[in-house]
């Protein structure tokens, strides 16, 4: 008998193994993309004014800083699944839209 014979069980087991692992693998992956997307899930719920206003709030206060005015005409974009809530703020004398998504998460765009 061949010695290619005899370890062709073995390469058939390894193959086996490193097929099953990397599937294992691509399963695991998949599955945490699906359970941690935030969008497409209707799991992005509507905010309030005093949400919005808590979410700010929060922000500048990390940033230790309390020279900001929360704006009345707040609004809502993008769709069911990624909303933004444009939020008009003034800080420091100047006039800037708080985009808050739905996890509250903040970023300041400059406006005119």
């Amino acid at each position: 008998m061949k010695a290619s014979q005899k370890r062709n069980p073995w390469w058939r087991l390894l193959k086996l193994l490193v097929i099953t692992c990397v599937l294992l693998l691509v399963t695991i992956w998949c599955i945490a993309v699906y359970i941690r997307y935030p969008g497409k899930s209707g799991s992005c719920p509507d905010l309030t004014a005093s949400e919005l206003n808590v979410f700010l709030t929060r922000y500048f206060n990390r940033k230790r800083d309390t020279s900001f005015t929360v704006l009345p005409g707040a609004f809502e974009s993008g769709s069911v699944d990624d909303r933004i809530w444009m939020v008009p703020v003034v800080h420091e004398g100047k006039d800037y839209f708080a985009m808050v998504d739905c996890h509250g998460g903040i970023e300041l765009s400059g406006r005119r």
